[in-house]
């Protein structure tokens, strides 16, 4: 969802529009989904609650608005990985190399599990989380096509819509458990993956 009159062109809105999604970003790391309404976003940013309105028409897109700009940010983690795969390339390196660097961005990003677990809770970031999910996916599966031409395009989607949604599925949940935890539920998952890999794609 869309701020209702969309991003501001005139530095001072520009900066204004800043602070509230800056306040938004704090309001979620530091009190949670639940205490988040646009009253306590406005006395956060230092700002009018009618200022947050001639932005937004809700919390909701307040909390979409966020959800959009960490999918940009976390597509460009891609984008970096995506540049390092030439055919013939082992790719089982870079897809770990890249799990470590989603892990390490969202708990690097300000309020970044907070916002991960509202992608979840709330209906319409979830529907923003479902289709970055899709398009990395797409995306994967093509990158698979250059890799493995010799494997049918249909089987190399399904492989990385399964690579996609259990990354991101175990990922969210090494975020909402503890260091040591975390730390082995990821090398699991790459575990989980290297062998899901030589069997359907270097076997």
């Amino acid at each position: 969802m869309e701020p209702q009159h969309g991003r501001p062109r005139q530095a001072r809105s520009r900066e204004t529009y800043g602070k509230i999604l800056t306040a938004a970003l704090d309001i979620l790391g530091t009190e949670g989904l639940e205490k988040f309404n646009t009253n306590l976003v406005a006395e956060r940013a230092g700002v009018p609650v009618a200022t947050i309105y001639r932005y937004f028409p809700d919390k909701i897109s307040i909390m979409a608005t966020l959800a959009d700009q960490a999918v940009a940010e976390w597509n460009h983690w891609f984008d970096a990985a995506e540049a390092l795969i030439a055919p013939g390339q082992d790719f089982l390196p870079i897809w770990e190399d890249l799990i470590d660097t989603y892990v390490a961005g969202v708990k690097a990003m300000p309020a970044g599990t907070a916002l991960r677990r509202a992608m979840h809770a709330v209906p319409e970031l979830r529907r923003i989380d479902l289709r970055d999910n899709q398009a990395l996916s797409g995306r994967l599966g093509r990158v698979f096509e250059c890799l493995y031409p010799e494997i049918p395009p249909e089987s190399l989607h399904r492989i990385a819509a399964i690579l996609l949604e259990t990354a991101v599925a175990c990922i969210d949940l090494s975020l909402e458990s503890s260091t040591e935890e975390a730390a082995a539920l990821i090398a699991e998952l790459k575990t989980l993956h290297r062998g899901y890999l030589t069997q359907k794609l270097l076997g």
